[in-house]
């Protein structure tokens, strides 16, 4: 690929417009509550922090090759997960689009963009039941919240019918017979093969495995926040702790926002003042949360973007 240069420009600015948010956030609700809550954390606490999240990205990877897997793709687990933490470096894009980078990628291995699309697709929509199931462990408390809830199921129940309706497929193939303009119709048999794809990885046995693995993963990660306020000295029950956490996060996948930024911090600062915690502390825990896992993640993938580039470097991909 003769473009990769072009691949740092969207991370440059994702990470400078939301370092540039963090600032302001920060600059607001206090720079020295939130450097004052840094400190109470010890170098033990950070460490397990940082543990369970790199746990989570793990759980998530190993899903991700489960999806290859069931796809016919055998993509050695090394490159694999270079490929797969790249795409952190985008996550801060709308609706996480920017990670399909995984896709440029995993081509020359074998792997054609219709499969990765569709493994990415499936990634999302477990991601989304995952989350929203943790969601409910709030709702006992927050019961006036469960719009998100409610929109996220409704919402994952129409992708699902859509997705495993084979009337979809049929459908763009007889479109694509029709059309006279080549383009077209290639994109109509592309997004055709990716539904196809996409079914297969949403069929009960694979999607029992993969939800688990959500489950586990978004759960591990969801006690970062936990930790986060046992730290600070901050009253905190685990179970509203990860339900806080997730219902942020639903919101933030709600609203499309790159990565969630503002809604997801949002959230999650309100629900924590409803427990009883005041406005500057709630701030500041979210906020070294958001840093120990969204832009933790953002590091790591842009680390994991240049070992990408260099693992195929000489090799042709068409973008």
């Amino acid at each position: 690929m003769s473009r990769y240069s072009a691949l740092i420009k969207p991370i440059i600015v994702s990470t400078v417009v939301g370092i540039a948010l963090y600032i302001v956030v920060m600059g607001f609700s206090g720079y020295r509550e939130t450097a004052q809550a840094a400190s109470l954390l010890s170098a033990a606490d950070w460490s397990l922090v940082l543990a369970l999240a790199l746990l989570h990205f793990l759980l998530r990877f190993m899903r991700w090759q489960w999806y290859l897997a069931q796809l016919g793709h055998r993509v050695p687990w090394g490159r694999s997960l270079v490929f797969y933490m790249s795409g952190f470096a985008l996550t801060a894009t709308p609706g996480k689009l920017g990670e399909n980078i995984r896709s440029i990628y995993l081509k020359p291995e074998g792997v054609p963009y219709t499969h990765s699309l569709a493994a990415f697709f499936a990634e999302r929509f477990t991601d989304l039941l995952a989350v929203a199931t943790l969601s409910i462990l709030a709702l006992a408390r927050f019961q006036s919240h469960i719009w998100p809830v409610v929109a996220a199921a409704a919402l994952i129940l129409l992708v699902f019918l859509m997705v495993r309706a084979p009337q979809f497929p049929r459908l763009l193939d007889t479109l694509q017979g029709r059309l006279q303009g080549p383009r077209l119709r290639t994109g109509l048999a592309e997004l055709a093969s990716t539904l196809r794809a996409s079914s297969t990885l949403l069929g009960f046995g694979t999607l029992l495995i993969s939800y688990t693995l959500g489950l586990l993963a978004w759960g591990i990660q969801a006690l970062i926040l936990f930790l986060i306020l046992e730290a600070m000295g901050l009253p905190a029950d685990m179970a509203i702790a990860v339900g806080i956490f997730c219902l942020g996060l639903l919101v933030g996948a709600l609203s499309f926002l790159p990565g969630g930024l503002g809604s997801t911090e949002a959230v999650m600062i309100l629900l924590l003042v409803h427990t009883g915690i005041s406005t500057p502390d709630a701030t500041a825990a979210t906020l070294l949360c958001r840093i120990a896992t969204l832009w933790f993640a953002v590091a790591l993938g842009a680390l994991a973007l240049f070992g990408a580039q260099f693992s195929v470097r000489g090799k042709r991909v068409d973008v």
